[in-house]
């Protein structure tokens, strides 16, 4: 399987440049029940980008992704059993290509949320456990927030507690980065 994942994961690349025949993305749909999940994502979007009019194939490998989820109370991740080696493998990792293809192709998808949830619970002191997930996660995370147009916020909020103003303010493109505290006593 190992040949077959390195082929998605190419294929994806060179699709994202616009580079790519459709049928190196067709040579690797038609072995497809060797590919692992991230690959499976992989494979949706290099199909999305050399081929628009292949909806049905992509929406077949969408559900095939999210049949594989593991969904709990602490959100949706996959376990890829196939985990690559050279790709430095892990469910985080996994789960952030998931995210990434999602985010990309199937913006309304419930998994998405979830696993959005659990990917952000997998962080420790601000990172994932190596680089490698780090980026695929910021990667992923980025996608999701470009498509449900948080990158774009535009709102006033409002924040009491007890009855009585902590904050208000207005975040909107400018001002989204810009940390906002409070603080109360205790008592």
């Amino acid at each position: 399987a190992l040949d077959i994942d390195q082929r998605a994961f190419v294929v994806f690349v060179l699709s994202e440049l616009g580079d790519l025949p459709a049928s190196r993305v067709v040579s690797v749909f038609d072995r497809r029940a060797d590919l692992g999940i991230d690959s499976l994502a992989f494979l949706a979007l290099a199909m999305r980008n050399t081929s628009p009019d292949e909806s049905a194939r992509v929406a077949g490998l969408l559900a095939e992704i999210g049949g594989a989820a593991d969904a709990s109370a602490s959100g949706t991740h996959w376990s890829d059993p196939h985990r690559a080696w050279w790709a430095m493998g892990s469910d985080t990792r996994s789960t952030a290509v998931a995210v990434f293809a999602l985010a990309r192709l199937d913006p309304d998808n419930p998994n998405l949320a979830p696993a959005v949830r659990w990917l952000m619970n997998q962080r420790a002191l601000s990172r994932w456990e190596t680089t490698y997930d780090t980026a695929w996660s910021v990667l992923a995370l980025s996608e999701q927030m470009r498509a449900t147009g948080e990158l774009a916020a535009d709102f006033s909020y409002h924040v009491e507690l007890n009855g009585a103003e902590m904050l208000k303010g207005r975040f909107d493109r400018s001002t989204m980065a810009t940390p906002v505290a409070a603080e109360a006593p205790a008592s």
